[in-house]
């Protein structure tokens, strides 16, 4: 490998000379780099959990509610998040059925209607 060529260091910006595959210029600077990259990703991770599981409460509140629909509108006043699902597939009429764990509601642009537990 080559060395001596100057670079910048991926974390704090300083210029090096060293490996021309090496990134950064200290080991302090690799674990500064890893350790921010696993927080957001340890965030995102969390943030998707919290959710998917605050959607399972609205959607466990409806059905004990009786609730056979809900206007997407009016859920996301609450808190629901249309994109926030477990698995999503094309129904028999066109609509999109949707998850979220093992509750199954079919969702149009509009609302999401067929709300049950699938065991």
């Amino acid at each position: 490998m080559e060395e001596g060529k100057e670079q910048v260091c991926r974390e704090c910006g300083r210029r090096f000379t060293g490996r021309t595959d090496k990134v950064y210029c200290s080991r302090e600077c690799k674990n500064r780099h890893n350790n921010r990259k696993r927080s957001l990703e340890e965030r995102a991770r969390s943030e998707a959990i919290k959710a998917l599981d605050r959607n399972h409460e609205i959607l466990s509140s409806l059905i004990a509610a009786g609730a056979a629909s809900a206007g997407i509108e009016e859920l996301s006043r609450i808190g629901f998040d249309a994109d926030a699902v477990t698995s999503q597939r094309k129904g028999r009429c066109g609509h999109s059925e949707c998850r979220c764990y093992e509750i199954v509601y079919y969702r149009t642009d509009v609302k999401i209607f067929g709300i049950r537990r699938q065991d």
